[in-house]
């Protein structure tokens, strides 16, 4: 058994692990496990890429690949600003999904926020991907999520799938 060296970081509700080094067999499921591991929503190794750039990778709790995460790419670039990799706290980190810009909101030195550039968002059912036409999109479209509740919802990908449902009051309520 090896160790491991991480940090772990969380934005919004989703917490990663943060990885330099890692070995190829990694077993990312055991570690995001959270009764029986360290506990995250996914693993993120990150290793410069160019000047000013790293590359980014994520695979997600159960060991799938990601193309991207949001608040994936705010928790690995405050990982770089606390290691002294980016003092102005922008950076560029490339993703499957392509090139994205982070730019960190510091406040006596931390991170207090971020500024995510998470490109075009695509609406085609083939970027979700959905069944029917490629060219087709699933817009406002009613949404049926049980127990009689219905929400008028948008699919759409900027990078990875995103289902958004429209919600009259607090979800809580419902």
């Amino acid at each position: 058994m090896s160790r491991v060296a991480f940090a772990k970081y969380q934005a919004s509700g989703n917490d990663f692990l943060i990885l330099d080094e890692a070995p190829a067999d990694l077993d990312v499921p055991a570690l995001c496990d959270r009764w029986l591991g360290i506990g995250a929503d996914g693993v993120i190794r990150m290793s410069p890429a160019a000047p000013g750039a790293f590359a980014f990778a994520l695979t997600n709790a159960d060991g799938s690949p990601a193309e991207v995460s949001g608040n994936g790419l705010r928790c690995a670039a405050a990982a770089l600003h606390d290691r002294g990799l980016i003092p102005d706290g922008e950076v560029e980190l490339r993703t499957p999904a392509g090139s994205r810009r982070v730019a960190l909101d510091l406040r006596d030195g931390r991170a207090a926020g971020a500024v995510v550039s998470m490109g075009v968002p695509n609406f085609t059912k083939a970027a979700i991907p959905m069944a029917g036409p490629a060219w087709e999109t699933f817009r406002r479209q009613p949404f049926d999520v049980g127990g009689g509740l219905t929400f008028p919802a948008t699919a759409v990908s900027v990078g990875n799938p995103h289902l958004v449902l429209f919600v009259a009051e607090e979800p809580e309520r419902y």
